[in-house]
Formats: structure tokens, sequence, C-alpha cells
């Protein structure tokens, strides 16, 4: 708050300057302090080099430090990558989102998976890895090899494995491990009912907000190539493509894996 009025950072895409434009009018005149986006490149078909990009990225998040909420101008439902690094770091320091079009998220709930949970996670990795049996892209897991139950356990006992509940059912979850300044995704999985729904976007979602709130500066993950299904959700979330390796495994498979990592620039904040 300034004096008694609340102020609101503007987020989205740059393609939306009139629907910006609109929110600031509207906002302003309801009583609020509003800091929007100072370039529309999008809509002026201006491009910038990366080092200017990264810039008004961390300059964007410096706007969202001095607000006391977020309004995401998400036209048709569209929120891209850079808008979604935002509502994550806004969400890791507390500052209530709100949308011009109405969003509702599928999981009901995220939180770090306890012993409890252990039977019920054996379970959904056990359904999504029969489903992987008839499907075109896989991550290849095959339950009792990888992941196994001691896996779980163990990932358990390092507050690394995050589960989330829809209709009141554990129906997602992944792993998180943080290694000092860097995190790591694994095992993300969604119960095959809940394809199509997008789930998968929103457990990466908080994979992004669990890294800001931690002053993270990378998230690394791998995906056996060719799983063209998971590349997309990550290069849609703004994981770049680092690398490739190959992995041997004690049943003598070699798998190719491609290799993802996404900044989150905290550690320019430093």
């Amino acid at each position: 708050m300034v004096g008694t009025y609340k102020v609101i950072t503007l987020c989205g895409s740059t393609r939306f300057r009139r629907e910006f434009e609109e929110a600031n009018k509207r906002l302003t005149l309801a009583g609020s302090i509003v800091i929007s986006v100072g370039f529309f490149g999008y809509d002026d078909a201006q491009s910038v080099s990366a080092q200017t990009k990264r810039m008004l990225d961390d300059m964007h998040k410096r706007k969202i430090d001095m607000a006391d909420e977020i309004y995401v101008i998400n036209v048709g439902g569209y929120v891209g990558a850079s808008t979604r690094s935002e509502i994550a770091y806004a969400r890791a320091h507390n500052k209530p989102v709100h949308y011009l079009e109405p969003r509702t998220p599928v999981l009901e709930s995220f939180r770090p998976a306890t012993a409890e949970d252990l039977n019920a996670l054996w379970t959904l990795y056990a359904d999504v890895c029969e489903q992987f049996k008839h499907d075109a892209y896989s991550p290849q897991w095959e339950l009792g090899f990888y992941p196994t139950k001691d896996d779980l356990r163990a990932y358990i006992e390092e507050e690394a494995l995050y589960v989330a509940h829809v209709g009141g059912e554990l129906r997602a979850a992944m792993v998180f491990l943080s290694h000092g300044e860097e995190a790591s995704i694994h095992l993300l999985a969604v119960h095959p009912t809940l394809r199509g729904r997008h789930v998968g976007a929103e457990l990466v979602d908080e994979a992004l907000r669990l890294a800001y709130g931690q002053n993270m500066h990378t998230i690394r993950l791998d995906v056996v190539k060719g799983n063209l299904v998971a590349s997309r959700l990550y290069e849609a979330a703004g994981f770049c493509l680092v690398g490739t390796r190959a992995q041997t495994f004690d049943d003598q498979r070699t798998l190719e894996f491609d290799l993802y990592a996404y900044s989150t620039g905290c550690a320019s904040l430093k």
C-alpha cells in the first residue's frame, strides 16, 4: 500500500497492449496505483537483444516486488512463458494473483508428500506406467525398476516429493530436488484420467514457484529423446534445450536424453 492506495502490477503478453491500457485505466479509476509494461515490443513489432530481454524480465519482477498484488492480462486464456514466470514469482512472494479472464486451476492442493501417501503414490505411478505401455510417447519408466517403492520412500524422507489432489484423490506428483542454488525435476506424473486438462503445466508452475521461493537460479531436468509430449510441456514453460546425454542402465538398456534448463534470473540479484 502507498497511503490508502493498493499497488497493482499488470502482467501479460505485450501483444495485448489495448487490454493493458484498458485495465490500467479501470484499476486506476477504481483507486489503485497501477504499474504497467513500459515496452510493448510485440505490439510495436520491435525486437530486442537477449541481454535486454533478460533486463526487462528482471525489471518486471522488481515491479512485482513493489506491488501488493498482480493482475494478469490473459486474453483468450493465453499465458506465455514470461508471464508464467511472473505469476510463479508473485506466488512465491505471497502476492495475490488476479486475472482478466476467470481461471480455475484443476489441482485442489499441492503439498509435500508424507509417509501416509506412499500407497496412494505407488498406485498413481502404477496407473501411469500402465498407460505409458499404450502411448506413442513416454518416459519409458518401469514400475519396480524406476520408480521403485524405495525411491518414493527416500524422496518422501528428503522432503522432495510433492503430491497434488483432484476430487479429494491423489492424482499427480513430482520430485523437486534441491542442489544448492539449483533444482531438478523428476518423476512428474499425472493420472491418465486427467489428460488434456493441463495438469502437467500446473505442476511445472508449482516447480517454478518453489524455485523462486528458494532463490534458486536454475532448474534442470531430462527428457527421453523423442518424448515430444514432455518436451513441449517444458518448452512452453520456458525451459531451453541445453544438451544431450546417453545413459546405460543395469539391464543394459541405453537411453538418450535431452537436457533442459530453466533460468530464474535469481543469480543476477545476489
